[in-house]
């Protein structure tokens, strides 16, 4: 948490901690699944932890969305405890929104499990106030526009859908395989659960939206195109998604 001084800098003051609104609760049991809020919202289990109180917190592995950077220090763009939630069929961990965090612990090893049982569980980011992270905390994604080729993953040919979705997403084009020498201009980000899709624009012309890391379940993590990232992304949630290419 912190505030921008007069000088322009950023006075981070530390960590801070809300009362949750009745809504916000209700919000949180809407996105979970069962038992999923009880977990979340019982003392000590990692949100809530001296008191009943939400604490500053945040989670491996997940994506965020930066409203502006000041020197070492990142502003986060997150829920304001004093508004009223937004729909919980649109707004979730599944939509992409950024704010709708899926609960991780990050092992000694650097591996990013799930907590409890192995559990789906989520949180939200919240405050109210402007909440900074240092920027040694967070992996960039590249700048774009930017050109990728498509990997030997997609050996029969990477799917370019209406919307990054694999179910309600229309096929509009297809990226042959080991296409070298035509490579495809990645245009906007579109996250969507524990898997990155990207808009993105053929060589003649057509746009829609490919999976660069596609993530459906545990066992399966792959990246069809040159964009990488070092981060890995939270366990994928259930139930898990048929085959996407």
């Amino acid at each position: 948490m912190g505030e921008v001084t007069e000088s322009g800098d950023v006075q981070v003051g530390g960590k801070d901690d809300i009362w949750l609104p009745s809504e916000w609760k209700d919000y949180l049991f809407a996105i979970n699944p069962k038992n999923g809020a009880d977990f979340v919202l019982t003392p000590k289990s990692g949100w809530l932890n001296s008191n009943e109180k939400a604490d500053t917190l945040g989670f491996g592995g997940n994506v965020v969305e930066l409203k502006r950077i000041m020197g070492a220090y990142a502003e986060v763009r997150c829920f304001d405890v004093n508004s009223l939630p937004p729909d919980p069929d649109f707004t979730n961990y599944m939509s992409g929104d950024p704010r709708v965090q899926k609960w991780t612990v990050v092992q000694a090893g650097g591996n990013i499990i799930n907590p409890g049982k192995g559990a789906d569980i989520y949180s939200i980011l919240i405050s109210r106030v402007a909440m900074w992270i240092h920027v040694s905390r967070l992996e960039f994604f590249p700048k774009l526009p930017m050109q990728v080729k498509v990997n030997s993953y997609a050996w029969r040919g990477l799917y370019v859908r209406s919307i990054p979705d694999v179910v309600r997403g229309k096929v509009v084009g297809v990226v042959g395989p080991w296409s070298f020498s035509h490579p495809v201009t990645l245009l906007e980000y579109a996250p969507r659960g524990s898997s990155v899709w990207a808009k993105a624009r053929l060589v003649n012309g057509t746009e829609g939206y490919i999976a660069l890391l596609w993530y459906p379940d545990a066992s399966r993590m792959r990246y069809y195109t040159s964009w990488r990232m070092v981060t890995t992304p939270p366990i994928p949630p259930k139930p898990i998604y048929r085959e996407n290419r």
